[in-house]
């Protein structure tokens, strides 16, 4: 997908006074209601992105923290954190 190319390149090649090389990847989080979805693009790396749709509980968060650390998976593979 061309759109998906064109924002891996622009935060590829991001720099300013504080970031000077890039980011690594992008989380997308939506929230509507009680259900929230993570959508992943890393920079490099596999051409897929990785997608979970899920309900959230206000009182806890071990359930987000964990969908956030696999979402963020695609991108760990190749950056250390």
């Amino acid at each position: 997908n061309k759109s998906i190319i064109n924002i891996r390149v622009s935060l590829s090649n991001f720099s300013d006074d504080q970031i000077l090389h890039g980011f690594d990847g992008m989380l997308i989080i939506n929230k509507k209601n009680e259900e929230i979805e993570i959508f992943t693009i890393p920079v490099v790396g596999a051409n897929y992105s990785y997608k979970d749709k899920f309900l959230v509980n206000v009182h806890d968060f071990e359930l987000f923290d964990g969908k956030i650390c696999n979402a963020l998976m695609p991108i760990d593979s190749y950056f250390s954190p």
